[in-house]
């Protein structure tokens, strides 16, 4: 342990600022961030509890420091690699090089984001932030109102945390080259249509599965499912939310209850898995008659964004509790990869590239959806929100703004 720190200058304070964060880094892989402590932290850097305070007030200020370090390191590497040119096209495939060298250098925190779904999203907000105030990216159409950068820097970190989870994902089987060759072939040739496309594989096992179902046990166990939102939207701690509660408001008897789920949990289980298999059902996008494509896109996103809004308490939950969160979060990307892989994408690159993007962009959005939802700082309608979403997906061409 360090028996003495010497501030005498902001480089000696900058450097022990940096050992904590690394420190933070390597504790929080082990332990998760609930459970990492101020001691454990000094204990691995080798310094002082004196030091940390003088540096921080507490372990979070460090934690929203060190998102703020990776902010600027993204934003930073964008803008040396495309600021200083008026506009960029996707479709001549500029470089993420000096992007996935600098994740490459600081792999160990964004491994982690991808094992904890609250930082992930913590990750996602401070882009859209240096998105918002560093460099901006305005679509080039040919309605300029219909997208803002606002917009525009929400869809940028969707896509930036998604190509991030491709290298976390392939680090030791691809090298920084290639990883930034193979997504800039993806966003060349990304399309609207990647997302929201019929899977009839998949659409038909869920079919199947509600067909065997009989209507009376779906009618129950649906009311047993709107009468727990519905406590959970009056506010009632979830822990002091018991059975006899349930059953009273779905107006059942207990023992209907336990012929249906065995337990609190196993409804809240259960709710999670029909909530996720909805969630791929409205990513179907069928065009019929004289619906054509860019309005049938819409119209399948809106859906997936109202089905979002009417689960709102359920997901309010979720994000009070991480380890249930993080339950949902893996099982609702292994619907996504199942409904994707399904899928027969005309690609000029490795399929499983295209299975892991639109999964995980598709993922971030749905989290990204939630996160506004909860924090109601969403004032659009869903078919606002959809048409515009649906613009950026397609959109190839953007003017470069450095504020």
């Amino acid at each position: 342990m360090e028996a003495a720190v010497t501030y005498s200058s902001s480089i000696s304070k900058t450097a022990t600022a940096q050992r904590l964060k690394e420190s933070l880094v390597r504790i929080m892989s082990s332990k998760g961030y609930e459970y990492t402590t101020i001691s454990d932290i000094i204990r691995d850097a080798g310094l002082s509890r004196t030091a940390f305070y003088y540096n921080y007030q507490d372990k979070d200020e460090m934690l929203n420091e060190l998102f703020e370090d990776m902010q600027d390191g993204i934003v930073r590497s964008i803008i040396d690699s495309w600021g200083n040119k008026p506009e960029v096209n996707f479709e001549r495939e500029p470089s993420l090089l000096k992007l996935f060298s600098y994740v490459s250098e600081h792999n160990d925190f964004f491994r982690l984001l991808y094992l904890q779904p609250a930082m992930l999203m913590t990750m996602y907000s401070s882009l859209v932030k240096g998105y918002s105030t560093d460099i901006r990216f305005v679509p080039i159409l040919e309605d300029s109102s219909a997208v803002d950068f606002i917009d525009t820097a929400r869809y940028f970190a969707i896509g930036v945390m998604s190509f991030l989870g491709y290298w976390v994902k392939n680090r030791g089987i691809m090298n920084v080259e290639e990883v930034s060759s193979e997504l800039a072939k993806v966003n060349r040739e990304k399309v609207a249509d990647w997302f929201f496309v019929p899977s009839s594989k998949q659409i038909k096992v869920f079919a199947q599965q509600e067909n065997s179902v009989d209507r009376r046990i779906e009618r129950t166990r649906q009311a047993i499912q709107d009468a727990f939102l519905s406590l959970l939207g009056d506010s009632i701690h979830i822990e002091q939310l018991t059975v006899k509660h349930i059953a009273e408001k779905a107006n059942i008897r207990r023992a209907t209850f336990y012929a249906h789920y065995e337990s609190k949990d196993r409804l809240i289980e259960d709710m999670m898995n029909v909530i996720i298999q909805n969630i791929v059902l409205r990513l179907v996008c069928e065009q019929q008659g004289s619906i054509g494509r860019l309005t049938a896109l819409v119209q399948s996103v809106e859906r997936l964004i109202v089905h979002l809004q009417s689960n709102a308490a359920f997901f309010c939950y979720l994000f009070k509790h991480t380890g249930l969160l993080t339950v949902f979060v893996a099982r609702l990307l292994e619907a996504l990869n199942s409904y994707y892989s399904a899928q027969q994408a005309n690609v000029n690159f490795a399929r499983e590239t295209y299975v892991f993007y639109c999964s995980s962009m598709m993922l971030l959005f749905i989290m990204e959806r939630i996160q506004a939802l909860l924090g109601e700082k969403e004032t659009m309608t869903p078919a606002l929100l959809a048409s515009k979403y649906v613009r950026l997906f397609d959109q190839k061409q953007f003017q470069i703004i450095i504020p």
